[in-house]
């Protein structure tokens, strides 16, 4: 069944066997990996399983049609590895997403979830979105926030090189800097009051992002907002016994020394990344 933003997590959904209740994550990259560890730690006898696709990234430059393939066996795997709630931590896998891809499983989608509250906070209705292009060409924000305030009006960048830069660590370059301030200028003179963080990669830069877009300039990150939906009902734990303690396992499909770097440098220690062939 899938998860839609309106109606709130069913922990009784989630829980399969008696020890551990299994959440998965799915990722076209990492930004999902500090989100898959405050769920971790904030609900410990959780079970949780990140997938990265990192093999196939930048995945917003990617065609729809191999989107779409990698998100299906994605959420395959994941459906395999016994979970039965996914997050889907790629906004362009989400926003790219077709209803039949989620059978049998409760998705929870973060760009429904930042739509929804886009259109609620915003005061004026001027919307921004900073994306992959992927994501951008989709349309994906500008239709659901047409959903819920038709007066609204959506302006969207798309920032390709905002993975890349974090990868190089860049994230406090001079040259990072120029490059964010390029992507906000056309959304600044649009005067948006809302900006959605519309990639995962914008996360770790996002007080950079807010100073160069402007103070009273309203950031929503829907990866935030994932972590919010979760708690609110809190999810039902099951007990966990000694024989099968809760677990973070995070798998890529590509675990080179690059990947594994910037994992350590979102998490700000050493990471168990296991490499997988999707």
């Amino acid at each position: 069944m899938e998860q839609d933003v309106d109606r709130p997590v069913d922990g009784t959904m989630m829980q399969t066997e008696p020890a551990t209740v299994k959440i998965g994550i799915l990722d076209a990259d990492l930004g999902g990996v500090p989100l898959a560890a405050a769920i971790a730690s904030r609900w410990p006898r959780l079970s949780v399983c990140l997938l990265a696709d990192t093999a196939h990234r930048p995945v917003g430059e990617r065609s729809t049609a191999l989107i779409r393939r990698r998100l299906g066996d994605g959420l395959d795997f994941l459906r395999r590895q016994g979970a039965t709630q996914v997050i889907l931590a790629s906004q362009t896998m989400a926003a790219l997403r077709e209803d039949s891809s989620a059978a049998g499983l409760c998705l929870v989608d973060p760009v429904r979830l930042a739509a929804a509250a886009a259109a609620a906070v915003s005061p004026s209705g001027r919307i921004g979105v900073i994306a992959s292009r992927a994501t951008v060409a989709s349309v994906a924000y500008p239709r659901y926030i047409a959903d819920r305030r038709p007066d609204a009006r959506v302006h969207q960048v798309a920032a390709p090189l905002v993975g890349p830069l974090l990868d190089a660590g860049w994230e406090k370059r001079p040259e990072t800097r120029m490059i964010i301030k390029k992507y906000l200028h056309r959304l600044k003179v649009r005067q948006v009051d809302t900006l959605i963080l519309g990639t995962g990669c914008c996360g770790p830069i996002a007080p950079l992002i807010q100073r160069k877009i402007g103070r009273r300039v309203r950031l929503i990150d829907p990866l935030a907002l994932v972590l919010g939906h979760l708690a609110d009902p809190p999810l039902q734990e099951a007990p966990s016994l000694p024989t099968q303690p809760p677990s973070l396992r995070l798998l890529a499909t590509d675990a080179g020394p690059a990947v594994r770097e910037t994992c350590r440098r979102l998490l700000r220690r050493r990471v168990d990344l296991e490499q997988i062939h999707l």
